[in-house]
């Protein structure tokens, strides 16, 4: 008899296994859906920036009649301040500040060049894939990438 309930409590060695193979599965989806929301999230916050800036400049082009006397300086003091850091002319990023430069700045047009360092390698080619397509008036003369930096060089022309 005390056999037999020993038996019926107990559990077998197959039994633990597999609990533990479907929790050890759990813990692996829980981890590269974490991994994944970071990389969205890098993805998001490198976008929000270079819309920021663009509608910053924008508004700076529409108040001034152009962007003849517009500098990176400026540019940054019109951006809302969960984009821009306590320096002038650096952004604000997930991993860390990124520079903005302003070049070749005229009535109807100026060149920006932004430039992120510090990304995470998982970020950094889809981020240029969402520069590359992401801005109507932006047309992007140039985005390289190595393995931690983004500089994405771009050339906004006012259709007013």
């Amino acid at each position: 008899m005390r056999t037999s309930l020993r038996r019926v409590i107990g559990a077998t060695l197959l039994e633990v296994m597999l609990v533990l193979a479907i929790a050890a599965f759990i813990v692996i989806l829980s981890i590269r859906y974490y991994q994944s929301a970071q990389t969205s999230s890098g993805i998001e916050a490198v976008s929000e920036a270079a819309q920021a800036i663009l509608a910053a400049a924008d508004s700076y082009g529409l108040a001034n009649g152009g962007y003849s006397s517009m500098s990176a300086g400026m540019l940054w003091s019109a951006l809302p301040t969960s984009v821009r850091t306590a320096t002038s002319g650096q952004i604000s990023t997930n991993w860390g500040p990124a520079t903005l430069s302003i070049s070749g700045a005229g009535s109807t047009s100026y060149t920006g060049t932004i430039t992120f360092t510090n990304t995470p390698p998982q970020i950094v080619p889809s981020s240029v894939a969402a520069f590359i397509c992401s801005a109507d008036k932006a047309h992007a003369s140039g985005c390289k990438a190595t393995t931690t930096t983004i500089t994405w060089t771009y050339t906004y022309i006012s259709t007013q």
